[in-house]
């Protein structure tokens, strides 16, 4: 009888284990975790395991950020969708959560993940947040502070780069992203190798015309994709065109402008490079496109 008692115990403790939620967690009313765990977002680490309903997307041309390794994911609330615009950011409804960790490689092969930022739409609006890994590689903790982390990368000669990567406050989000919302959830920029299409499929995405009729920007260090000024135009939107627009007080790029834009690409004072945040070195591979483009616009500018 005791075994017996002992046995229906078990049983109930490991029915009430499987019926526990390891859904996603949005935390759309609630206080925001500290931990990236509670987000239930990521299965393991080491490598990374996405949850059931995360996925992987990636774009044409991505955000320079010193040369870190960027892995994105997109999740959101079962049965909904996204709305598709064809020229502006997609309309993602509330609970969507995008993740991007950064991380470097290093010499034995493995990576060192860094930060990952989340970025959540609330029924208060969209909230940005950075979580730093330990050291351990196990868990992710909320950072609003977001002190600099020391950083030793390793490029693809094998070459060896210290330097602090900076990881943005909450308030420095707020800089680049308007009213919070996401950058280069565009249809031009995730529109590659059939993504759209697979969206589409699996029920992310609604109002999508047939593939031939979405845009789709070049890649940016990549001439098949694209001619040079495709693949400037598509580096300066990633880039750039978040702060630099029409109407705005950075106004719009143009090749005018390129001698002072490369200028800028090129410093690491504070209050001279360009992008302002999210960068500590400098991009030699950009700013030798940007100066290339600026060259073939010979041009004369008041």
């Amino acid at each position: 009888m005791q075994y017996l008692r002992c046995f229906v115990i078990l049983l109930t403790l490991g029915i009430g284990a499987c019926n526990r939620d390891t859904g996603v967690d949005p935390h759309v009313d609630s206080a925001y975790p500290t931990k990236l765990s509670e987000w239930r977002l990521f299965t393991a680490t080491k490598p990374l395991k996405l949850n059931a309903g995360v996925v992987h997307y990636d774009l044409n041309t991505t955000l320079f950020s010193d040369y870190a390794d960027k892995s994105r994911t997109l999740w959101m609330p079962p049965g909904q969708a996204a709305a598709y615009r064809a020229n502006d950011v997609f309309e993602f409804p509330v609970g969507t959560i995008f993740t991007k960790t950064f991380s470097f490689p290093r010499k034995d092969g493995t990576e060192r993940m860094i930060e990952t930022r989340v970025l959540v739409r609330r029924n208060s609006g969209w909230a940005a947040l950075p979580y730093v890994w330990n050291r351990e590689q196990t868990e992710a903790e909320l950072d609003t502070a977001a002190i600099p982390q020391r950083v030793t990368r390793v490029d693809a000669n094998g070459h060896e780069q210290t330097f602090d990567y900076e990881i943005p406050t909450t308030n420095q989000c707020a800089a680049c992203h308007v009213d919070g919302q996401p950058l280069g959830l565009k249809a031009r920029h995730l529109n590659r190798d059939g993504q759209l299409a697979r969206w589409v499929k699996a029920g992310l995405l609604k109002g999508a015309p047939e593939p031939a009729a979405i845009p789709r920007a070049a890649v940016w260090d990549d001439p098949r994709t694209g001619s040079l000024d495709q693949r400037a135009e598509a580096y300066l939107d990633v880039n750039c065109v978040h702060c630099h627009r029409e109407g705005t007080r950075g106004g719009r790029l143009d090749a005018c402008k390129g001698p002072e834009m490369v200028h800028r690409m090129e410093s690491l004072d504070p209050e001279k490079k360009m992008p302002s945040l999210g960068h500590d070195l400098v991009h030699r591979e950009g700013v030798e496109l940007i100066r290339e483009w600026v060259a073939a616009h010979p041009t004369k500018c008041s």
